[in-house]
């Protein structure tokens, strides 16, 4: 907030100043709060709560309450890794084929035809970077900054070229 303040060259209010409203706001959203949960708890749930918060162990079962949404995120993912392995087994009884195609990492890369301008650029001394923005208009799908590093880290020719520069 300080920086929208800043950017906005508004002078930003002093800290205790900013302290009291947001306490202002807590204490306000708290009332609403209690307000909303005793319309709607009957006297017996109140009494319940009420005899919790006074016994010392009622006040560990309240953090069990509290752990237990993160117990719910956990069982949600072996439930989703139960079924990703259960979709994969059925994928291989029908006899689908997994994972990558043999042989797809030996097919001509899209910066291949770029090579020798790759080469070019990086014995000028050129930037990696500054080559990504010269070669991308080239291509019909631009490549990213980290497709350019592995593709020159590939080459043992051109990754020399690139560590020459640092």
């Amino acid at each position: 907030m300080r920086q929208y303040l800043t950017g906005q060259r508004i002078i930003a209010p002093g800290y205790s100043f900013m302290q009291d409203i947001i306490g202002k706001a807590l204490l306000t959203e708290q009332d609403r709060l209690i307000g909303i949960a005793s319309q709607h708890l009957s006297p017996d749930d109140t009494a319940t709560l009420d005899r919790l918060l006074n016994n010392p162990q009622g006040l560990y079962q309240i953090t069990r309450l509290k752990r237990e949404p993160k117990e719910v995120v956990q069982l949600r993912m072996q439930v989703d890794t139960l079924r990703t392995q259960q979709g994969l087994a059925a994928a291989r009884a029908r006899g689908t084929k997994l994972g990558r195609p043999k042989g797809s990492r030996d097919k001509e890369q899209i910066r291949d035809p770029f090579r020798g301008q790759i080469k070019e650029y990086l014995e000028l001394k050129i930037p990696l970077r500054r080559i990504q923005r010269i070669i991308n208009p080239q291509l019909k799908n631009p490549i990213t900054y980290n497709s350019y590093q592995c593709f020159v880290r590939q080459d043992r020719e051109l990754l020399e070229l690139w560590q020459a520069q640092t």
